[in-house]
């Protein structure tokens, strides 16, 4: 699933992925990211999310797929924010998930076969963009 503040973008995102992968495996959905609770509600049935979002957002979301036991994988490489994930590793084993931070410090690393990977291993994708400035992926 994509989930986006818009329907439009999660839309979007998800028929490119879709067009990608030459398969349907993401679908939208509107969800307001910095709704902690809504989040915590919406993840609950997702195993894995990979979270995109602007930076003042990640603590919102990392604390959401905690409190729902969902592992994360972030896409940021904001240093400070980093930091306050990694004092939030104690709840996140207790509740049985796993935080992957910083992913995004390793700029060569291809956010479309990261997002395929996970896709093979678990049966439901989340990702967001947030930015809404309209980048893509390139065609493979």
């Amino acid at each position: 699933m994509f989930f986006s503040p818009t329907m439009k973008t999660a839309a979007q995102a998800s028929a490119r992925v879709n067009q990608l992968s030459g398969r349907e495996v993401a679908f939208p959905r509107q969800v307001d990211v910095g709704d902690s609770q809504l989040m915590a509600e919406t993840l609950a049935s997702v195993d894995v999310v990979v979270c995109a979002v602007p930076y003042s957002k990640i603590l919102t979301c990392t604390r959401a797929a905690i409190e729902a036991g969902t592992s994360m994988v972030d896409l940021g490489g904001h240093t400070e924010t980093v930091l306050q994930q990694l004092e939030l590793d104690g709840s996140a084993t207790t509740a049985g998930a796993t935080i992957v931070r910083d992913s995004d410090r390793a700029r060569s690393v291809d956010h479309v076969h990261l997002i395929q990977e996970v896709e093979m291993s678990y049966p439901i994708i989340l990702g967001y963009d947030g930015t809404g400035d309209g980048r893509q992926a390139p065609d493979r």
